[in-house]
């Protein structure tokens, strides 16, 4: 039975008192669409999407555009150039309709953001640049939709179209474009043949690839017009943003199940976001310069934790002993003074280490989480009846809670553990999140590296 307003969700070691599930907002007075909303049909379905709410269709053309052989260098260097070098070397990749649709349920239109349990999260400008690889600095992406197409398409492509275009609605077939602008050049070529390949080839990806319409077979001819003079950018990044908030909008109602936009834009931005979702790589590829961040994996962020924790502290960087130290001098914490177990950690160069991971990080993790390394005091114990432990962990960023399996707990080298004052350090520990208020971490034997006893230091 699928949970209802003002029924009292189970709760295991240290949830929080009572926890009551909502359909949606409490206050309305600003996300006033849920009644239109996805999350609203599937809530008064019992838990379950209804017919007219089932996984989202995709409409877009990208499989087709990278089946293409690469085009020639003259025009690949024109596209380049131009701006849409990134979306031109990014490989193709299958869309997880599943995790779309998840996402789509989650998205507000009144306020373009996803509402999730740890807040809200919403694509930006920035992340379009990044992943992608295209310009958000540059001239609007407008202009008319009331041209003389056959003209416009033979001044900037060399090619009128007659029956290939709708003269009302100014699109043409994505097919007519592949068959004709592949970038391929003859032997013996003009200029503006290699200009006309290029832009023949930047329709096919704004037509295929960043800015999809809900038909996925045709692309508009506006978008030709701003292609006149190669040498102007444009801000593409924002038109494919743009684009891509327009049908999750569109996506995030009932009834809608097929959408165009960049949707390949938000699954890797979740991949990135939420690494659990994302696959393992089966190679290492070498990442040209300029190439998109996609092309090379996700996004790596490599950074030494304490240096970052005493910038925004005392505002100096500093290691990780002088850090301490100064923390030492200015708290009156004495959990992390010179008698405790904490320092001989710090001595042993544990928090010097790139796998380092403070509790105040932890605690805003996602669900399933894997977490390098934690060094911790042990702040409280208390055995549970299947032998296993309680443990309340701190740092001198914060507490967070964890449970000792009871094969740890038997081990004799790790006796130390149950003295309050110890320190703990497992590593490649899983954070589990019953609820995305609460979570612990989950120490099993395989996970205790190392423990250091507040005893052996009195």
């Amino acid at each position: 039975m699928s949970p209802k307003a003002g029924m009292i969700v189970s709760k295991g070691y240290i949830m929080e008192p009572e926890a009551v599930i909502q359909e949606g907002p409490i206050d309305r007075s600003l996300l006033g669409y849920q009644q239109q909303h996805r999350s609203h049909a599937i809530w008064n379905n019992n838990g379950e999407p209804p017919i007219y709410c089932k996984t989202v269709v995709v409409r877009q053309n990208e499989a087709n555009l990278k089946r293409l052989d690469p085009p020639a260098p003259p025009v690949a260097e024109l596209v380049r150039q131009t701006g849409f070098g990134g979306p031109m070397d990014i490989p193709f990749i299958s869309l997880d309709l599943a995790l779309i649709t998840a996402l789509l349920e989650c998205w507000r239109p009144e306020t373009h953001s996803l509402y999730l349990g740890s807040g809200e999260w919403t694509v930006t400008l920035q992340d379009v640049e990044v992943i992608l690889g295209i310009p958000v600095d540059g001239l609007p992406v407008v202009g008319s939709t009331e041209q003389d197409w056959d003209k416009l398409c033979e001044e900037l492509l060399g090619l009128t179209l007659r029956a290939k275009v709708s003269r009302t609605e100014g699109k043409v077939e994505l097919s007519w474009l592949r068959a004709h602008f592949k970038g391929h050049l003859e032997a013996e070529h003009s200029e503006e043949q290699v200009r006309q390949q290029a832009r023949g080839y930047i329709l096919l990806l704004i037509g295929g690839m960043l800015i999809p319409d809900g038909s996925g077979g045709s692309v508009h001819l506006c978008y030709l017009s701003l292609l006149r003079d190669l040498t102007i950018r444009h801000s593409w990044g924002s038109a494919c943003l743009a684009g891509l908030y327009h049908f999750l909008c569109h996506g995030s109602t009932t009834n809608n199940n097929d959408v165009g936009g960049c949707f390949i834009l938000l699954q890797l931005w979740a991949w990135e976001r939420f690494r659990y979702f994302a696959p393992g790589r089966v190679d290492k590829r070498v990442r040209p310069p300029d190439a998109p961040l996609v092309h090379s994996g996700m996004m790596r962020f490599i950074c030494r934790i304490w240096q970052r924790m005493c910038l925004e502290r005392i505002g100096i960087s500093l290691t990780c002993r002088d850090w301490l130290r100064a923390l030492n001098v200015a708290s009156e914490d004495n959990d992390f003074l010179e008698n405790s177990a904490w320092l001989p950690a710090v001595h042993e160069g544990y928090l010097e280490l790139p796998e380092y991971t403070d509790l105040a990080t932890v605690t805003n993790l996602p669900n399933l989480s894997r977490v390098k390394l934690v060094i911790a005091l042990v702040k409280s114990c208390v055995r549970n009846e299947l032998g296993s432990r309680l443990l309340e962990l701190k740092d001198p960023t914060g507490t967070f809670w964890a449970t000792l399996h009871y094969k740890a707990c038997e081990e004799e080298i790790f006796l130390g553990i149950y003295d309050v004052g110890s320190c703990l350090i497992p590593w490649e520990i899983v954070l589990f999140r019953p609820t995305w208020k609460s979570g612990y971490l989950n120490i099993t034997l395989n996970n205790v590296q190392s423990v250091i006893q507040k005893s052996i230091l009195d």
